[in-house]
C-alpha cells in the first residue's frame, strides 16, 4: 500500500446514474488514447499548419475531454492535486515565453510565433490528460482493462519498430495516406520520401518512438505490479531490443539505463534475464547481424560519446547557444521566447536544459526544476509498484542530455499528454482501495 495513498482522502462512494456512465465514457476514452499511442500518425489534414495534423491519440483525447468535462467531480489524491497546480504553473509560465516574442520583434516572429502556440497546444493536452485522468476511481477493474490495452500498445509499437527495420514495405504504404508537397508536410516528408529505417508507426523522430516503447513498457510493469502479477522481464529485453532498432542512440542509453534499474531490484531474475539473452542473441545473430551493421555501428557511438564526431553536430549548437545566452543577460533571465529556438538556430538545443534557457530563461528553468523535484519526490513516497516509474523517469533524464525530452515539441508528438496519463495513475491508482488489488476472476 503506498505512503501516499495513506495520506489521501476517504474513498468517495462509487458513481451512479449519469455521472456513472460519464465516469465510463471518460475511463473508456483515455483507455482508447492509451491503446492508440501504438499508431501516432496523422490521420485527419487538419488546420492551417502540419503541426496540427490529427492523430488517433488526439480525436480520442478531444472526446474525452468533452466526457471528462461533463462529469463533475474534483479530482482524487493530495499528490494529483499538487501536480496538477505545478502544471498550471508550467503553463501560465509557458504563456509568458510566448509572449516575451513580442518584446524581441525578431523578423521571423510569425514563424515563432507558429511554433510557440504549437508549444502551448501540446500543453493544453498534457492538462487535459491529467485532468481528465486525476478524476477517476481506480478499481481493479479498470487497471486490468488498462493493462490489457497497454499491453497490446507497448506489442505493437515494438512489433512497428522491427517490422520498419527490416522491411520499408509498411513505411511506404502508410506514408501513402500522408498529405503530400514540399512545404506542406514539414518533417512528415522525411516519413515517406526516406523511409528511414526503425520508425515504426509513430513518428518521424527516433527518439520519440525510442521514448514510447520506454514509457509504455513501464506502465505495463507498473499495471502488472498494481495487479498483483510478478514476472514480466519479457517487457524490459523487448524494449531494449526497440530501443536499439529505432537508431536513437539517446533512447538506447536510456532504456539502458531504465532497465540496470528495474534488474537491480531482482538480482536473480537479472541474471537469468542475461543469460536468456545471450542465448537468443547467440542464436540468431546470423541472421540479424548482416541486417543491423549500420544500426549497430551508429549505436556503438555511445560507448564514445566524449568524440564530439559522434554527436551529430550537438557541440557546435551546444557552444552557440551558451555563447548567445551569456552575451545578453536579459536574454539569460527571462529567454528568448517559447518557439524561438528552432527559428533563432536553426535547429532545437538538443538539450533538455538549454531548451528551457533558451526559450524560457532561467526563470523558466527554475520553475520546470522545482516541478520535477516535486515530482520526483511524490514518486519516491509512492511505494515500492511506483519504483517502475521512477526508474523510467530516470531513463528519460538522461535522454534529455541529448534532446528536449520534457519540452512540448513537434518531434516528440503524444509523449507528454501520455506521460501526463501515466503520472495520473500512479499517483491516483492507490486511491482505488485501501486493500492490495488482486486479480479479477
Amino acid at each position: 500500500m503506498s505512503t501516499i495513498a495513506a495520506e489521501d482522502r476517504a474513498l468517495s462512494p462509487a458513481p451512479t446514474g449519469i455521472a456513472a456512465r460519464l465516469h465510463a465514457l471518460t475511463a473508456t476514452g483515455l483507455g482508447l488514447f492509451l491503446l492508440t499511442q501504438c499508431f501516432t500518425l496523422p490521420v485527419l489534414a487538419l488546420g492551417p499548419s502540419w503541426t496540427l495534423w490529427q492523430t488517433l491519440p488526439d480525436l480520442t483525447l478531444w472526446f474525452t475531454g468533452l466526457c471528462a468535462a461533463l462529469y463533475l467531480k474534483p479530482q482524487g489524491t493530495a499528490a494529483q492535486r499538487q501536480l496538477w497546480w505545478g502544471l498550471v504553473g508550467l503553463f501560465g509560465m509557458s504563456v509568458l515565453a510566448l509572449g516575451v516574442l513580442f518584446i524581441y520583434a525578431d523578423p521571423l516572429l510569425g514563424t515563432e510565433l507558429r511554433f510557440g502556440a504549437f508549444s502551448l497546444y501540446r500543453l493544453v493536452q498534457v492538462l487535459l490528460v491529467f485532468w481528465a485522468a486525476s478524476r477517476l476511481e481506480y478499481t481493479p477493474q479498470l487497471l486490468a482493462r488498462w493493462h490489457r490495452l497497454a499491453t497490446v500498445a507497448f506489442a505493437v509499437t515494438c512489433g512497428g519498430i522491427i517490422l520498419t527495420t527490416f522491411s520499408g514495405e509498411a513505411i511506404k504504404f502508410l506514408g501513402r495516406h500522408l498529405p503530400r508537397g514540399l512545404g506542406v508536410s514539414g518533417p512528415w516528408e522525411a516519413y515517406y520520401l526516406y523511409q528511414e529505417r526503425g520508425l515504426g508507426f509513430v513518428g518521424f523522430n527516433h527518439g520519440y518512438a525510442a521514448l514510447q516503447v520506454m514509457l509504455l513498457g513501464a506502465l505495463v510493469l507498473y499495471l502488472r505490479r498494481r495487479l498483483g502479477r510478478g514476472g514480466g522481464e519479457w517487457v524490459l529485453l523487448l524494449a531494449l531490443a526497440a530501443s536499439f532498432l529505432c537508431n536513437s542512440r539517446a533512447g538506447l542509453a536510456g532504456c539502458a539505463v531504465f532497465v540496470v534499474l528495474e534488474l537491480l531490484r531482482f538480482p536473480l531474475r537479472a541474471a537469468l534475464t542475461a543469460l536468456g539473452l545471450s542465448v537468443a542473441g547467440l542464436i540468431s545473430w546470423g541472421w540479424i547481424a548482416p541486417n543491423l551493421t549500420s544500426t549497430a555501428e551508429r549505436q556503438a557511438t555511445i560507448l564514445d560519446a566524449s568524440d564530439p564526431g559522434n554527436l551529430a553536430g550537438r557541440t557546435d549548437i551546444w557552444q552557440s547557444i551558451f555563447g548567445e545566452l551569456l552575451g545578453d543577460p536579459y536574454r539569460l533571465l527571462v529567454g528568448s521566447g517559447l518557439g524561438s529556438a528552432v527559428i533563432n538556430k536553426g535547429n532545437n538545443a538538443h538539450n533538455m536544459v538549454l531548451q528551457v534557457l533558451f526559450e524560457t530563461g532561467v526563470v523558466g528553468l527554475v520553475n520546470m526544476g522545482a516541478f520535477f523535484a516535486l515530482l520526483l519526490a511524490l514518486l519516491l513516497r509512492a511505494g515500492p509498484q511506483a519504483r517502475v516509474i521512477l526508474n523510467v523517469t530516470a531513463g528519460f533524464l538522461i535522454t534529455s542530455l541529448t534532446q528536449e525530452t520534457f519540452f512540448p515539441n513537434v518531434g516528440f508528438g503524444s509523449f507528454l499528454p501520455l506521460y501526463a496519463l501515466v503520472i495520473a495513475v500512479v499517483m491516483g491508482s492507490g486511491a482505488a482501495g485501501r486493500v492490495p488489488l488482486r486479480r479479477p476472476a
